[in-house]
């Protein structure tokens, strides 16, 4: 999911808590970045070397051994992501 397709979703009802989540994506992300080791791991999901990171009610897929850190996708935490990552 594109990052921009969430605030605009959001948006729809609360352009105050988008912009909430806009930023609290941003700052996981400046996060991750300075310590790729913080997120776990998720085998139920992937047996990719993905760590996984928290933001409301999304899921941050990440590849720690990226620099810059690859952000691999955003998912909305909901959805049924195994068949997604593979």
């Amino acid at each position: 999911m594109q990052i921009d397709d969430i605030v605009d979703y959001i948006g729809r009802d609360s352009t105050d808590v988008a912009n909430r989540v806009h930023l609290a994506l941003f700052e996981a992300f400046e996060l991750l970045a300075r310590h790729p080791r913080l997120g776990h791991t998720r085998h139920d999901l992937t047996r990719q070397p993905l760590k996984f990171w928290s933001v409301h009610s999304y899921l941050v897929a990440y590849d720690p051994a990226t620099v810059p850190l690859e952000i691999v996708a955003v998912y909305r935490g909901r959805r049924q992501l195994g068949e997604w990552l593979g």
